[in-house]
């Protein structure tokens, strides 16, 4: 179960079936079928297990997240090579609302991508080269693959020719003139002075960056027989994260080197002809931007923010700053165009910049590729999905095959639930409740923030009441009868970890990490009181309530033993 896919629709002959994010927990769950309790009852009935029949009905948003690790640009298209979210191909054609148009999860680990004509190259890190026929960027078609060993970490094409780097194989020179039939030829080990981090083309040389800062020159005329032309001996803390050759130069993102510029015109004799090294950051990525280059910066330093430096380099022996950009999260990679650069953002997504003619890069649009679903709650025609980043999204489901999207909210970081009471969601998140009002599902809007004793972890509903647990060992009552000031009434310390919720009428049903089940009266809900409880085989991790009976998902430790 891939950990970032989003939101599948479902049917359950019981009842509606929740997933959650860690594919841990998939290992050995099942469900146990539980009677109702009624309050001061000494203990509970349970029968046996029930099969369940599922259907799966429909997906969205119909690809699968995951982290941007390399990035190429050709035409009106972003190609993304999105490590355990496979490939995907995004339409810039409006910079401010990037779209994803095709994706493959073919590609289990995409860890770098290059395109040529037709065809997009990825470097899987563990498939080796897979080839794509992406002439319809909406239906990219898998038409070939070769493998070249573990952790390949680069790829770039020239001519009929795909250079993948490999940490264990070294270069794989691949004559890729029949994509479908992929050929190896020859190849380069990896150097003594360390892993190979990144490759570049140009003409007859190729250049390969090392995890030492170096640069290794090979003489690729004969593709079955490369060999070494000339090298330059990096640094310790100098990793070559990236490389771009230009008219004689290269310019190495060489970590904690910084920017680093190498006269290679004498492959004999290669010089460092200059260095911008930024104190606070790590240089992690390089694009060309005639005449200037790109840099992404990895912040090294708390306070501090990672972006993109550019410098002039119409003078390789003096690159001059021209300009600078702020991400949001960390920069680790970065590719550019004629008129735009896409900055791989860790656990975040992609930024669009706008370069401009004079070096002074503009964000114009972003794409998130990093979030999991944390939470989902049906209303009618509508659900409300929460994603991890705190965006609430806002599903039209009245055709379960075909869910779309209407609205959505940025509701803050470190969001873990959501639940539904008429024309209003609550979001679960750190430090508190938010209250948002989805009357018109286009135009979600807040309503409120609450900061509570706890970090919201799940939530559930019980008439004007919200039911609260935190990651620890807390269960909170909060009175939501006006919704736009929610307010804290009792709690009750468990003392157990608990990991889920579930309410109907005056009892509250709460899961934890050891003991199983436990209910709670909150007819006074100033005094929540313990009225049952149920000793399961393993850690609950969702409880679903039908009128007759209570559905545990719980995950069973390999050290228990049960029936």
């Amino acid at each position: 179960m891939n950990p970032f896919r989003t939101l599948l629709a479902v049917r359950c002959t019981l009842a509606s079936v929740s997933t959650f994010n860690s594919p841990s927990w998939f290992t050995r769950a099942r469900l146990a079928l539980a009677g109702t309790a009624a309050v001061g009852l000494a203990g509970l009935a349970f029968s046996a297990a029930a099969a369940v029949s599922l259907e799966l009905k429909g997906t969205w948003p119909g690809y699968v997240y995951g982290d941007a690790r390399g990035a190429a640009l050709a035409g009106r298209y972003a190609y993304l090579a999105n490590n355990s979210g496979g490939l995907w191909i995004v339409d810039l054609h409006d910079p401010a609302q990037p779209r994803v148009v095709g994706s493959s999860e073919e590609v289990p680990f995409a860890r770098a991508i290059a395109v040529s004509g037709r065809y997009a190259y990825v470097a899987d890190s563990l498939d080796g080269l897979v080839i794509f026929d992406v002439t319809n960027p909406a239906k990219p078609v898998r038409v070939g693959g070769l493998d070249t060993g573990n952790q390949n970490v680069d790829v770039e094409i020239s001519g009929n020719y795909a250079f993948v780097l490999s940490w264990q194989t070294g270069l794989n020179i691949i004559d890729v003139k029949d994509p479908a039939q992929p050929e190896r030829l020859g190849g380069f080990p990896p150097g003594p002075g360390g892993q190979g981090s990144a490759v570049a083309v140009e003409g007859r040389t190729a250049y390969l960056g090392d995890s030492r800062g170096g640069v290794t020159v090979l003489d690729i005329s004969d593709p079955r027989n490369p060999r070494a032309v000339g090298a330059f001996a990096g640094g310790l803390g100098m990793y070559a994260y990236d490389l771009e050759v230009r008219h004689g130069f290269a310019y190495v993102a060489a970590e904690f080197g910084g920017l680093q510029i190498f006269d290679v015109h004498d492959p004999a004799r290669i010089t460092m002809v200059a260095q911008h090294v930024n104190l606070h950051v790590r240089a992690s990525g390089v694009a060309l931007h005639w005449p200037f280059v790109l840099v992404s910066e990895l912040q090294n330093t708390p306070g501090l923010r990672s972006g993109v430096q550019v410098l002039d380099v119409r003078n390789p022996a003096q690159p001059q700053p021209a300009g600078r950009y702020e991400t949001s999260a960390r920069a680790f990679g970065i590719a550019a165009s004629q008129r735009h650069a896409i900055v791989l953002e860790r656990f975040s997504g992609v930024s669009v910049l706008d370069l401009g003619p004079h070096g002074q890069p503009k964000a114009v649009g972003h794409l998130t590729t990093s979030d999991s679903a944390m939470a989902v709650a049906p209303a009618g025609d509508f659900a409300c999905l929460l994603l991890s980043s705190g965006d609430l999204r806002v599903l039209d489901v009245r055709d379960p095959s075909r869910p779309g999207l209407v609205g959505s909210l940025d509701t803050g970081n470190d969001a873990t639930d959501v639940a539904l009471a008429g024309r209003y969601a609550y979001v679960a998140n750190s430090g508190g409740l938010r209250v948002v009002d989805i009357g018109d599902p286009t135009q979600p809007r807040l309503v409120t923030s609450v900061l509570t004793n706890l970090d919201g972890f799940r939530i559930a509903i019980a008439g004007p009441l919200l039911a609260q647990i935190d990651d620890e060992s807390l269960l909170s009552v909060v009175d939501i009868s006006n919704p736009a000031a929610p307010r804290p009434l009792g709690s009750f310390d468990t003392g157990r970890e608990l990991t889920a919720i579930a309410a109907a009428g005056n009892l509250v049903y709460v899961g934890d990490e050891d003991e199983g089940l436990e209910i709670f009266d909150i007819s006074n809900p100033a005094q929540p009181i313990l009225v049952g409880e149920y000793a399961a085989p393993g850690s609950v991790r969702g409880i679903a309530l039908t009128s007759h009976f209570a559905l545990l998902a719980f995950t069973v430790s390999a050290c228990k033993s049960w029936t």
